[in-house]
């Protein structure tokens, strides 16, 4: 007896998902979301909960946590981490050993380098900061 096709479930290609419209991967290393659209190193660490979004780049040794989001047009570079829900948009430039914890955030056209901690809801969003310093 023939199997009626038109009673068949659709077949999805499972190395997509989309959210909000747009497609993402599960990133190797960490299982992580990252957008076709974005370029993202194969040895950064894209935690489970965390995204790369629209034409983001990511490269070196970055780590993202928790539900950490790179997006927009940002660039993330060198040893750089992301946790407790930080992000990056905008045209961003972070490098070096940069930390942004606790709902931090680097948008719009601000450069972040070097020794920089950004914590507790600090918001970057013009100008350059450089070498060792906490923001909070």
């Amino acid at each position: 007896m023939a199997q009626d096709r038109s009673l068949r479930k659709p077949v999805f290609d499972e190395t997509f998902v989309e959210v909000a419209g747009e497609k993402y991967r599960e990133h190797p290393n960490g299982g992580g979301l990252v957008a076709v659209s974005a370029t993202v190193a194969p040895n950064v660490y894209v935690g489970p909960h965390a995204m790369v979004r629209d034409r983001a780049i990511v490269v070196g040794s970055v780590r993202l946590f928790d539900r950490s989001v790179i997006e927009g047009a940002a660039v993330v570079a060198d040893m750089g981490t992301l946790r407790d829900d930080a992000s990056v948009g905008g045209d961003a430039i972070v490098r070096g050993q940069v930390t942004l914890a606790h709902h931090a955030r680097v948008d719009g056209d601000a450069r972040v380098n070097g020794g920089v901690l950004l914590q507790h809801f600090a918001h970057i969003s013009r100008g350059v900061l450089s070498g060792g310093m906490t923001v909070n």
